[in-house]
């Protein structure tokens, strides 16, 4: 008896650790690094394919966000729901770019919600790098 009564104690405490981890509290904060997309590679299938380079998004806790991967490489973010939306903050790109999100796993997946050159699904991935 007593021996289980340990055992459960020591899953508790443990079991009640402060978690940070964005992924559990559906916080999009912090930097992000695309490493696959979900394209179809032109022969009627679509699938994920990974991705050199890719781009690095840092979401900040201020609401302010800087990316590598477009001309336009700063802004405001805001979430609302599974929503994200992306205000760039330069005079050729004035339209806000709004994305679905989810977590899967411990990455990141954005989908563009705006109108996009996407004729299939466009969904990108990203590891959480800091």
């Amino acid at each position: 008896m007593k021996t289980v009564l340990a055992v459960f104690l020591l899953v508790s405490v443990l079991g009640c650790g402060e978690d940070t981890d964005s992924t559990q509290d559906g916080s999009v904060t912090g930097r992000w690094k695309m490493t696959r997309q979900y394209i179809s590679p032109g022969d009627d299938t679509i699938r994920w394919t990974s991705v050199k380079d890719g781009d690095i998004y840092e979401f900040r806790a201020d609401s302010t966000f800087v990316s590598n991967g477009t001309d336009c490489q700063e802004g405001r973010y805001a979430v609302q729901g599974d929503s994200l939306r992306l205000d760039f903050q330069c005079d050729f790109d004035t339209e806000p770019h709004l994305m679905r999100f989810y977590f899967e796993g411990s990455d990141l997946v954005l989908s563009p919600l705006s109108p996009t050159m996407c004729i299939e699904a466009c969904l990108y991935r990203y590891e959480k790098i800091d």
